[in-house]
Order: C-alpha cells, then structure tokens, then sequence
C-alpha cells in the first residue's frame, strides 16, 4: 500500500487538510479547481484521485476527462475512460468465467468418474496336502461395479459449485461497474454549479516506489492550465541509510548549531602527553546569533458540519459573501442539506444542497 502526498507547485495554490487527507485548490475569476487522493492509501497500480470543477463564468464550460494530462516520473501516462474502463472489468470477468468453468467441467467429471467405476480387489492364499507334499497357492479377485446415479450425484455437486463460483463473478464484476460510474466523464458545467468525479491512472504505477515519485496533473479548463501533483510515498518508499553521505549532509542541515557566548572556553581536557596536565581550549569569538522569524502557525481547515459545506461555502463567495465565511449546517435529511452563511457585512445567507448541487433560497 502506498499514499500520495500533496504538494504546493504554483502560485495562488492552496492546501488544506481534512481527516488526513489533503486537497490542492487553485482559484481564479473564472473557475475553481481541487484535487485530492480518493482514498487515503492505495495499491501500487491505478492509482485513484477526485478533481472537482467549478463555473465561476457567465456561460456554459464543457469540462471531461480530456481536459487533464498526467504524468508519472515524467512520462505521460493514460487515463481511462469510462468506456475503457468498464470494457476491461467484462473482459476480466469472462475470461476468469471461462476458466473456472473448464476447471470445474474437468473436476466434475472426474468426480462423476471416479464415483461410478469403484474397484474392489480380494487376495487369497492356502496350501494342499497331496501325494507330493505340501502345495501353496494363492491370488486375487478384482470386481469393478459401475453405478451411474453416484456418478451423476458426485458430478452435480461439483458443478454446483462452479456455477456458485461463476455468479460471484458475475456480482463482482456489477460492483466493480458501479464504482466506474463516478469516472469523471464529459460534463457541461453551467454557471455557479460544480462536477466532480474520479481520475484513474491506467497501466500505471509498478510497486517499487522511488525518491522521485511524482504523479502530476495538467488540467486545462477556460483556456488555463493549472499543474497539480502529488508524491507517492510508504511502506514501499526509497530508503536511504542513515550513514550515507547523504543522509549525514540532510541530518546536518536540520540540526541547529549550538549556541556558544563570544570568547568563551570549554572545560579544559587532558594534554596529550601529561594526562594531570590540563589545558583551557579557546573558542574563537562568534558573531551574535540570527535573530529568528516569527513561526508562523499552520492554519487548519475550516470544516463544514455536512458533506455539502464546502459547495456550500464556495456558492456563498460566489454570491458576494467573503471567501472566509462558514456555512453551518442547519437541516439535513434524505438526499438535501441546508446549510446557513453569515457573511463578514452582517448579511445572512440560505443555501440548500441536493444531491450535491446547492442553490441560494430567495
């Protein structure tokens, strides 16, 4: 299992955190973007992202899949398409179909064969007494009995339980088609609605995680391309030992040096010839340290009581609510959540969000 970092690539990008989990954001007059790891750790292959698009314009924009590019250490890399993708999962489906029907036509029959010819063997042996002495003898007897019904008993069962096998394949393959439903597809995004939906990488990453592991999207929408990446890092990630050159020239620049006052001496150490002798080390005269910057603290995420509070709050900044104004849940039932906005001017805002489309109620 491996995670993806995001990281900061341009400026006017933002990155917040949510359960661990962060999202880049960039934002202009037009539009809005995010993107983020779908799930907090994945396997090695097809790694998995959600970008969400927003229409800030005053006209319809057509946003799909064709809009992104990605990379993976600096090769382009294809993305599947929903078409390509539910191929595959059929493809796979039958040919695993296909298998286990042979296997389990070659196990029934040999299970119908093996239960309907049963052989049964006997040994004798004795001795005679004649004229001449003592005759030994001895033999066996060998009975095969051929019994259909067992056959067909035996052969049922076993087919039985590939036909089981063939329809949890089938069942699968369903849930696996249900989870392609949300690959980003072709979509026209009218003013001030949203879409989003998942990025899959195809024949995309081997297992062997490097120090460069950069998976970058270049997605194009209005006319202008934002840059988003992400670095693949965990338990398969590069290791470098900690007595490298390396490692000791990184270790050392992150361990601050140790203050000394000017002109001051350390405890004095044992001549090397005399070792009663002792000798006071001079330490040259420093310059006063650095003063320095202030920390800055990490601002944490504004979180949203539902799971339309962020549409929420970007359709109030929209509507000419500040950008730091916070939705607050209100009411929330089957399929809807309302959500109130108290701007920075004192104005109260309604908002009410569907099936994740959020509207403002006059």
């Amino acid at each position: 299992m491996v995670t993806y970092q995001p990281r900061i690539s341009g400026e006017g990008q933002t990155l917040k955190y949510a359960q661990g989990v962060g999202t880049l954001a960039v934002r202009d007059s037009d539009h809005e973007l995010f993107m983020y790891p779908t799930f907090k750790m994945q396997g090695p292959s097809q790694p998995t992202f959600t970008i969400g698009y927003a229409n800030s314009s005053a006209a319809d924009v057509n946003f799909s899949a064709d809009d992104i590019k990605a990379y993976f250490r600096g090769t382009q890399v294809p993305i599947y398409t929903y078409a390509e993708r539910i191929d595959e999962i059929q493809s796979d489906k039958r040919g695993k179909q296909i298998a286990l029907a042979i296997l389990g036509g070659f196990a029934a029959g040999a299970a119908a064969y093996g239960v309907s010819h049963q052989t049964y063997t006997s040994n004798y042996s004795g001795a005679v007494v004649g004229r001449h002495g003592v005759t030994n003898f001895y033999g066996s007897n060998t009975l095969r009995v051929y019994d259909p019904a067992s056959g067909i008993l035996a052969g049922a069962v076993v087919g039985g339980a590939t036909g089981l096998g063939i329809r949890q394949l089938e069942f699968n393959a369903q849930a696996q088609e249900e989870a392609a439903n949300s690959i980003l597809q072709a979509n026209t995004v009218e003013p001030l609605r949203m879409v989003s939906g998942h990025v899959i990488l195809k024949n995309c990453c081997d297992k062997y995680a490097g120090p460069n592991d950069v998976v970058r999207f270049e997605v194009t929408a209005n006319s202008k391309t934002s840059v988003f990446e992400f670095v693949r890092t965990g338990p398969g990630g590069s290791f470098t030992p900690a007595t490298s050159p390396a490692k000791v020239a990184q270790l050392s620049a992150q361990t601050p040096a140790l203050a000394v006052p000017p002109n001051a001496t350390i405890p004095p150490v044992a001549a090397k010839n005399n070792p009663a002798e002792l000798v006071p080390v001079p330490v040259p005269a420093q310059a006063p340290p650095t003063k320095l910057a202030k920390a800055v603290p990490l601002q944490t995420p504004r979180l949203a009581g539902g799971q339309d509070g962020y549409s929420a709050e970007k359709l109030a900044s929209s509507q000419g609510c500040s950008s730091q104004s916070v939705a607050s849940l209100v009411a929330k039932g089957a399929g809807f959540e309302s959500y109130s906005v108290t701007c920075t001017n004192g104005d109260a805002m309604a908002i009410r969000c569907e099936m994740g489309v959020c509207r403002v109620l006059r």
